[in-house]
């Protein structure tokens, strides 16, 4: 069986972030922040009531209960409804992105720019929450709902970066590369497992003797 013919799309997913997450990474690697940084944060942080907006700490904390309550729910159905191999993939989608953060940030320890504890790049907000948003999305795919989920969650998962922003955890740049990251592992998983569900049996296999 040939490849289908959103096996491109779904590469593209996959190369094109691991590219822009390299670009990030060299231009942060210096310790400095770059000048665009500083332009997109002077614009959010201008829309905020300083220091720390109420609304925007309500909104990324309920955010964040809520997607472990989510994640949690759809996998359940998801095995309720016998579809394991979807179940497994919304898992290694969040798990990974676990495992991913603290080494990918122990690799470029960039302090926040505000109070924050810890490094910051890469957000592992930001991952979590486009990693969620992808895994829904590719799951979604083959049916009608699939730009809803998609364009849905595409601004959920920019508000939701704006607002890291804002709350003065992150840079731009930390957000950006988080996405970047997190669509590339929910891309690769997705390339995985579905090459090897179309993988074809050998004639020995197919054919019972």
């Amino acid at each position: 069986m040939g490849r289908p013919r959103s096996f491109p799309v779904f590469l593209a997913a996959f190369v094109g972030p691991l590219v822009l997450f390299g670009v990030l990474a060299i231009q942060i690697s210096g310790g400095g922040v770059p000048g665009w940084d500083e332009t997109l944060m002077r614009f959010l942080h201008g829309l905020g009531e300083p220091p720390v907006p109420t609304g925007t700490q309500r909104m990324v904390d309920n955010s964040t209960l809520g997607g472990v309550v989510l994640v949690s729910g759809l996998v359940l159905a998801l095995l309720v409804l016998r579809r394991l191999r979807d179940a497994l993939f919304l898992t290694a989608a969040v798990l990974g992105i676990a495992l991913l953060e603290p080494l990918l940030k122990s690799a470029f320890e960039r302090p926040p720019p505000g109070d924050a504890q810890g490094f910051s790049f890469p957000s592992g907000s930001a991952m979590a929450s486009m990693a969620i948003v992808v895994a829904l999305s590719f799951i979604a795919w083959p049916t009608r709902v699939r730009w809803l989920v998609a364009l849905g969650g595409a601004g959920f998962a920019l508000a939701f970066g704006a607002a890291i922003v804002d709350l003065r955890w992150h840079y731009p740049s930390d957000v950006l590369a988080g996405w970047c990251i997190a669509l590339a592992w929910v891309s690769g998983i997705w390339l995985v497992t579905r090459a090897r569900a179309r993988k074809p049996r050998s004639s020995s296999d197919s054919v019972p003797a």
